[in-house]
């Protein structure tokens, strides 16, 4: 089993290395807009993290309940996405719950800086200690 499709496994114990391309296919469109969806596949953002779906602050983003299950959604489309493209395992050891929740911390602490911030910040922090 390829080291992507392992990872993959580990976030969504019943998803495949496909489900999880598409998870990230469709965080980056959702997070663009309707624009993204007429898009080319090779045309997405080079840097998942500062991606439209990325851009509201950590203050905004943790707003309302519909916001944070969006943001939710994106955080963890944009770990599968950026550990499958990179081979990394960033967020592997610990599940989805857990790195949403690092991700939670990190705004808490700072919470005017931009969702993508967060989220670059954490897996920044997740992958250097190898989890």
């Amino acid at each position: 089993m390829a080291i992507q499709t392992k990872l993959a496994h580990s976030l969504y114990p019943i998803c495949a290395r496909r489900t999880a391309w598409l998870a990230f296919s469709a965080a980056t469109a959702f997070a663009v807009g309707s624009d993204a969806i007429a898009q080319s596949p090779s045309s997405q953002p080079s840097d998942p993290f500062s991606s439209a779906g990325g851009k509201a602050s950590c203050a905004e983003t943790f707003s309302s309940t519909d916001a944070t299950q969006q943001a939710e959604n994106w955080v963890a489309g944009v770990f599968i996405g950026k550990n499958y493209l990179s081979g990394a395992k960033a967020g592997s050891t610990i599940g989805r719950a857990s790195v949403f929740l690092a991700v939670r911390q990190y705004c808490s602490t700072q919470p005017r800086v931009s969702l993508g911030e967060a989220t670059r910040a954490t897996y920044e922090k997740l992958l250097s200690e190898g989890r």
